[in-house]
């Protein structure tokens, strides 16, 4: 079962939610083993901006993309756009944060892949998952308020070539 449209604002945390610190320590440079070296950020999957707003406040450019809850007519600069970035734009780091548990295994692999794609070369594409679905054991369950929720194995991920740091997954582009 894919993500669905219909169900983006049962997933979405609000904006006002603090932002996940472990992935603000990569941009701070609290985080002593990655460094991003672009300003360039892609906030793939952005919900209601909740990261992109954080990074920002540290000096980073960030495009804020998400399907499902930003605006057609968004400026992807300054809140969340609903259209992807265009043409050859590559960003020094492009990240998603809680939102390959929300999205079947297949669709897990095309956002990785999709992500990776507008990773510049040298540059980090890395990702964020919740960490407190360990009773599902690898199997996805459908919530009260009717979105996915799925626990996802590590291996699912370094199986895709990503290292864990923390509880980030990083891979670089070469």
């Amino acid at each position: 079962m894919p993500y669905d449209k219909k169900m983006s604002g049962l997933t979405a945390l609000s904006a006002k939610t603090r932002p996940n610190q472990e992935l603000i320590q990569l941009f701070d440079g609290r985080n002593k083993d990655i460094k991003p070296t672009s300003t360039k950020v892609l906030d793939f999957g952005a919900g209601n901006g909740r990261h992109s707003e954080a990074i920002r406040n540290l000096g980073y450019t960030v495009y804020s993309y998400d399907p499902y809850n930003g605006k057609i007519d968004g400026d992807a600069y300054a809140e969340v756009s609903a259209v992807a970035p265009k043409g050859n734009l590559r960003f020094g780091v492009v990240f998603t944060a809680f939102v390959l548990n929300v999205v079947d295994y297949d669709e897990m692999v095309h956002i990785v892949n999709k992500s990776e794609h507008y990773t510049a070369k040298g540059g980090y594409t890395v990702h964020i998952v919740r960490e407190d679905l360990r009773r599902l054991k690898g199997k996805q369950e459908i919530s009260g308020k009717g979105s996915i929720q799925r626990d996802i194995p590590i291996s699912q991920l370094t199986d895709l070539g990503y290292t864990r740091l923390g509880k980030l997954f990083i891979k670089e582009r070469g």
